[in-house]
């Protein structure tokens, strides 16, 4: 299998997770975007939505990571990374997260999950970036930027608008990245070059 229907792949899962992200705000008033995490989206009405959402997201991670194995130029760490990322989000999908004061085993497993992915995902996307292209660079950059803002932001007000920027960059450079790919025309071969002098 060529690299380009692998990335269609990851670039359809990374358009979807956009618009399930943009639909849920709308339909769940309910979750306050400034301070409660996404994946509060899982539990109650429309959670299914959230959680086909997080495992299109692992699923496009995977993708990716087949499609840019198949390229000449790509970081081995990366891609283990970014295979690490995809795993992580295709499990967390079946674990719903702990909402209010209860603490489940489900919820423990959600934020252990989640929280590898959180790291592992800019690290990748930053190395695979380096032999791709400056726009995934550059949204790579702004990726690892949006960590360190979750990371500072205050869980009283201003996490949850962190975090959707670190996820709404996530699928833009799952998305970005997989459209170019599936775009860029693949090299010639030695054999197309002395079919070509020959004819």
């Amino acid at each position: 299998m060529t690299s380009s229907p692998l990335a269609w792949v990851a670039a359809a899962t990374g358009l979807f997770y956009l618009l399930v992200l943009a639909v849920l705000h709308v339909l769940r008033t309910d979750v306050d975007p400034s301070t409660d995490p996404v994946s509060d989206f899982a539990v109650g009405d429309y959670g299914t939505l959230e959680v086909f959402a997080t495992l299109a997201v692992g699923v496009g991670a995977l993708a990716l990571t087949a499609a840019i194995y198949r390229t000449p130029r790509r970081s081995m760490v990366g891609l283990v990374l970014l295979t690490v990322f995809g795993l992580a989000k295709v499990v967390q999908a079946f674990f719903p997260i702990d909402v209010g004061g209860e603490t489940t085993s489900s919820g423990t497993v959600h934020d252990v999950l989640g929280n590898v992915a959180f790291f592992v995902l800019p690290v990748a996307a930053v190395l695979l970036s380096r032999s791709r292209g400056r726009i995934e660079m550059v949204i790579a950059v702004l990726l690892a930027v949006a960590t360190v803002a979750v990371l500072a932001s205050d869980p009283g007000g201003g996490y949850g608008i962190a975090q959707r920027i670190y996820l709404i960059l996530s699928s833009v450079w799952v998305l970005v990245t997989a459209v170019r790919l599936a775009q860029r025309q693949p090299e010639p071969t030695v054999g197309t070059h002395l079919a070509t002098r020959v004819t």
